[in-house]
């Protein structure tokens, strides 16, 4: 094969990223609860888990936006003391219900949280919330365009600054970078629970690779 017929290429890689307020609140929460008695631990987790999904309902969130992503129950042991050589001792046993849920009001989000924690008192666990959207269709296509821009401008830089002509796309490939949703973590709630969503992301990537050519 002569040194003509072998094709010469550059792969680029061009990022897109577009930013918008966010419409979705994901709450992240656990109900746990501890007893002497595994089945105590569980009816109990049980009742108040009950009371924060009733709470949830109540202030307008569908039972489609909600979901269990936990149930665990494990025991809790006494540690020996230094120099004992007697296996921990089992003192009870701990219930965990870890549940998310989607909330499409984020305005009145911060009385959503208020209510959930309320109503599962000292057993409610807030995890984390983040951020994201109900459609981001359209911002994945704007998203998209200005990854494709990028990868091009890139590649005229190259073939500009090593002299070279920029040939036909050969190929492409493109992969979802997801999004910057912010995510906050609240060691305790107070009265009226600030919710700040600012903007979120959306970000895709796409690696092309084109022909050149000696100019």
């Amino acid at each position: 094969m002569s040194a003509d017929d072998i094709r010469r290429t550059i792969s680029v890689t061009g990022v897109g990223r577009v930013a918008a307020a966010a419409d979705i609140l994901l709450l992240n929460l656990a109900v746990e609860t501890q007893a002497a008695a595994a089945s105590d631990a569980l009816t109990e987790n049980n009742r108040q888990a009950a009371a924060v999904l009733s709470a949830l309902k109540d202030h307008g969130t569908q039972e489609r936006d909600i979901q269990t992503t936990q149930l665990s129950i494990e025991p809790v042991t006494e540690q020996p003391r230094p120099n004992d050589t007697q296996p921990p001792k089992i003192v009870g046993y701990r219930v965990r219900n870890g549940l998310s849920a989607r909330l499409r009001d984020i305005q009145g989000a911060g009385a959503v949280i208020d209510a959930a924690v309320q109503a599962g008192g000292d057993a409610t666990r807030i995890e984390g919330i983040s951020f994201s959207f109900a459609d981001p269709s359209s911002l994945l296509v704007e998203a998209r365009k200005r990854a494709i821009d990028d990868a091009r401008a890139r590649a005229r830089q190259l073939v500009d600054g090593l002299g070279v002509g920029l040939g036909g796309v050969i190929s492409i490939s493109e992969s979802d970078l997801g999004g910057g949703p912010r995510i906050q973590a609240f060691a305790a709630v107070a009265d009226s629970t600030p919710v700040l969503p600012g903007e979120s992301e959306v970000a895709h990537q796409v690696t092309v690779g084109y022909e050149i050519f000696t100019k």
